[in-house]
C-alpha cells in the first residue's frame, strides 16, 4: 500500500525539527522533504506541476533573501573595516567638524569656518571668552554660499593679545536685510578613534568631543 504523502512528509518534518538547534529548513532539509513528497505521491493522483513549481519558487525566494542578507552583512562589515582604517590614519591630524569652539595658543591666532545656505550680503563673526564676553568681532563682508573659513589673529578689540585658552564664536549672516542660516565649523585635532554600535567615531580636542566619521567636513 502506498504511504500517504502527508504521513511521509510529517515524519520527515518531525525528524528535521528534532535535530538540535534546527529552527528552520535549510537547503538539504527542503530537498529531503521534496524527494519524500515525490517518492510517496499517489501514482493515480500525481503532484500538480503548478504546485511543485510554486514550492520551488517559494524556496528559491527564501534562499535568495537569506543569501542577500548574508551578502549585505558582509558588505557592511567590509565598509566598517574600511572606515576604521580610514579613521586610524587621522590620528594626530586636524579635521574640520561641526562646532563653534576656538582654541587659542599663546601668542598665536586661530582659524575656523562656517557654511552658508545662500550668498550673504554681510557676515560678522563674534568671538567670546569662557565667560561669554565678546572679545573680538570680525567683519567679513559679503560671502558666497557654501563653506567659508576665517582667521582670528588672536587680538582683542583693543589690539591686545588675547589670553591663551578656549573661546567660542557665532556667525551672523544677512541677505537682503534678513538673517541667513549659517552652520559653524571648528578645527580640532583627532585624539582617538572609537568603535561603537553606531559606527566609527572620532574623539576630537578643543572641546568638540566625539563626532561621527561622516560628520568630518575636511582633513587638514
Amino acid at each position: 500500500m502506498v504511504q500517504s504523502v502527508n504521513s511521509a512528509i510529517a515524519g520527515t518534518t518531525s525528524a528535521v525539527a528534532s535535530q538540535p538547534g534546527q529552527q528552520q529548513l535549510g537547503q538539504n532539509e527542503f530537498l529531503k522533504l521534496m524527494t519524500t513528497q515525490l517518492s510517496n505521491q499517489n501514482p493515480l493522483e500525481p503532484m500538480d506541476n503548478g504546485k511543485f513549481l510554486a514550492e520551488m519558487a517559494q524556496f528559491s525566494t527564501a534562499t535568495g533573501i537569506q543569501q542577500l542578507q548574508v551578502s549585505n552583512q558582509k558588505l557592511l562589515d567590509a565598509m566598517e573595516s574600511g572606515q576604521g582604517l580610514q579613521a586610524a590614519s587621522l590620528m594626530g591630524r586636524s579635521v574640520v567638524a561641526p562646532g563653534s569652539q576656538l582654541t587659542l595658543a599663546a601668542g598665536q591666532g586661530a582659524s575656523a569656518g562656517f557654511s552658508l545656505e545662500a550668498p550673504a550680503d554681510s557676515v560678522a563673526v563674534s568671538i567670546r571668552d569662557a565667560a561669554g564676553q565678546v572679545v573680538r568681532t570680525l567683519t567679513l563682508g559679503a560671502q558666497d554660499a557654501g563653506t567659508q573659513s576665517f582667521q582670528w589673529d588672536g587680538k582683542t578689540e583693543s589690539g591686545e593679545q588675547a589670553a591663551a585658552g578656549n573661546y567660542s564664536f557665532s556667525v551672523q549672516a544677512l541677505a537682503g536685510g534678513k538673517p541667513l542660516n549659517a552652520e559653524a565649523f571648528s578645527v580640532a585635532p583627532v585624539q582617538s578613534v572609537l568603535f561603537s554600535p553606531e559606527g566609527v567615531k572620532l574623539e576630537l580636542g578643543n572641546g568638540l568631543g566625539r563626532v561621527a566619521l561622516s560628520q568630518i567636513k575636511q582633513i587638514i
